[in-house]
């Protein structure tokens, strides 16, 4: 299977088994210990900001955003089906946060969050996802 996992700096064959057997586990609650990995992409993730290059701040919003919809969706075997609060994603606004689960629907993507997972809207209008 494919699972997106983080490592460190160091790449090494280890780093990379621990972090694909720990995200394994979390997502499927097995591992086949010793089973053969196979790197089929890698990814880099930066941030920080660049001279010369402007950062748009989105205009503030109140911490709650209100749902534009709802919609039954499949929470998993605990959370069975469930209705879930929609919102635009074109009007978040900075600092406002959603505690999952729920769905944002953009122009070119929907971003669904599980239980419990919480979004902040960064400044820059970045969506900021920690999962539980």
């Amino acid at each position: 299977w494919s699972v997106r996992v983080d490592t460190d700096r160091s790449l090494s064959e280890a780093s990379i088994r621990s972090g694909f057997e720990q995200e394994y586990q979390r997502l499927y609650g097995h591992i086949q210990p010793g089973g053969r990995l196979e790197v089929t992409g890698v990814g880099v993730v930066v941030e920080g900001v660049l001279d010369g290059v402007p950062v748009t701040a989105v205009p503030a919003g109140t911490g709650q955003p209100l749902a534009i919809d709802r919609r039954r969706c499949w929470l998993g075997v605990d959370g069975g089906w469930a209705e879930v609060p929609v919102f635009d994603g074109a009007e978040l606004a900075s600092g406002d946060v959603l505690v999952g689960p729920y769905l944002i629907e953009a122009a070119t993507t929907t971003v669904f969050g599980g239980p419990g997972d919480r979004l902040t809207v960064r400044r820059n209008g970045d969506l900021e996802v920690e999962l539980t």
